[in-house]
């Protein structure tokens, strides 16, 4: 019974210490930035291959998701909802989400998933982070994302115009083995990029690129997409001024030439008019001569 008392007093001593190292980390600020409604979508999905094997294929055995990518005309996230709930004082954020591909054949696949913008939770996981991260900032605060940080802030342009970002990637390797008519050995290294709006820490652009050495082969594939129409932002419309001055430019050319008809016309009207009252008293005149020579 006394063993048994003090292994129950370990794992409650393990369980405290866990929960105060842990409760620092839960505690800092996370901010959601999105609301239900907001909606993003996404295009310019682009899937590339290259590979010096002469038996080399696209697609490649295994990387299906390369096809899927290139016939993907677009995807839009929507937010269906946001939550919140509280433990141990600790405000916990989640966002229920709803991602709709659309293929170039016509053909949909919906999906729908939540993610806590606070521990990371969830199979929505960097489609939407806290808001107004900066560099050094874990993207969550779980424990699994403590080598997962902001490592960059820059400004990207998008058709809404200049967004201010947060940026991070990770690199990875591992061996890999191959079966063909033997067994191939060789590596991969895998580095993926992610661009987080600041303001609503919502993803606005993804990529990942592969190389694979398996032995004297090199292959290398890569997919990307990225934030080309939201609800938030408005497309920016092309300046106005150069129209303006072309309407200006114009109306003075028609007044110029209303002008100078103006001008022309009564000119030549008032001169004929003129002419012809001339004409008529002289007329009147000669009349009344001739009526007093007939006197």
């Amino acid at each position: 019974m006394g063993k048994m008392k003090r292994k129950l007093y370990l794992l409650f001593s393990v369980l405290l210490f866990y929960l105060a190292a842990l409760t620092p980390v839960m505690a800092q600020d996370r901010v959601v930035g999105v609301s239900q409604g907001d909606w993003f979508r996404y295009g310019d999905f682009v899937a590339c291959y290259s590979s010096n094997d002469p038996n080399a294929t696209f697609v490649p055995p295994g990387l299906a998701a390369l096809r899927e990518t290139n016939e993907t005309e677009w995807m839009l996230l929507s937010v269906l909802n946001v939550s919140f709930t509280s433990v141990l004082n600790v405000s916990f954020t989640s966002v229920s989400l709803e991602v709709v591909t659309h293929y170039r054949n016509g053909t949909e696949n919906t999906d729908r998933g939540n993610i806590s913008i606070n521990l990371g939770d969830g199979k929505m996981a960097s489609k939407v982070v806290s808001a107004n991260l900066s560099v050094g900032d874990s993207i969550y605060s779980g424990i699994h994302y403590t080598d997962s940080k902001i490592s960059q802030a820059a400004n990207r342009t998008y058709p809404s115009g200049s967004r201010e970002t947060n940026y991070m990637n990770r690199t990875s390797s591992m061996n890999v083995t191959r079966m063909n008519s033997e067994t191939l050995n060789g590596t991969t290294e895998e580095t993926v990029h992610w661009y987080w709006d600041k303001a609503t820490g919502v993803l606005v652009e993804y990529s990942i690129e592969t190389v694979e050495n398996i032995e004297n082969y090199t292959s290398t594939w890569s997919t990307s997409y990225k934030l080309i129409e939201s609800n938030l932002w408005t497309v920016q419309e092309p300046p106005t001024w150069p129209i303006i001055i072309l309407l200006t430019i114009l109306a003075l050319i028609i007044i110029t030439v209303s002008i100078l008809i103006y001008k022309r016309k009564p000119k030549s009207f008032y001169s004929s008019s003129n002419e012809r009252q001339t004409q008529s008293i002289h007329e009147n005149k000669r009349k009344v001569l001739d009526a007093k020579c007939r006197v």
